[in-house]
């Protein structure tokens, strides 16, 4: 089974923890982190890493808020240290929503899943 751990600028991750449990209540195997003005770059790391720890050895998805942020950039540095985390970033809450409940899919797939899940989502509605 994978985790995500979802991280992003500001309250990101607790407002995704926030909407996903509106929609479902709990998500097991979901860690969801802040990266606060206050936060420096080691700070995020350290939180990055006490979840890590709760993740029990099983691999890891990050999710982040964007490219090329401090998130995303803290996230990409721990994917290369270990073949069992990658990173995927900009997923929207329909993704979110999908990809939650199919943790159970190779690394890989997921976060696969998780791009395509993201594109698919996004709709111009032109009336």
């Amino acid at each position: 089974m994978c985790n995500l751990i979802v991280v992003g600028h500001g309250i990101y991750g607790t407002s995704v923890q926030r909407s996903l449990s509106m929609i479902y209540g709990e998500t097991p195997g979901m860690y969801f982190i802040d990266f606060e003005p206050e936060d420096s770059a080691d700070i995020l790391r350290q939180k990055l890493q006490n979840a890590i720890g709760q993740c029990g050895g099983q691999p890891i998805l990050f999710c982040c808020d964007m490219v090329g942020g401090t998130p995303f950039n803290e996230c990409i540095k721990l994917s290369v240290e270990n073949a069992s985390q990658e990173t995927v970033a900009g997923l929207n809450l329909s993704a979110f929503a999908e990809i939650a409940f199919a943790l159970d899919q190779p690394l890989d797939q997921l976060a696969q899943q998780a791009e395509n899940a993201t594109k698919e989502y996004v709709q111009w509605v032109h009336l």
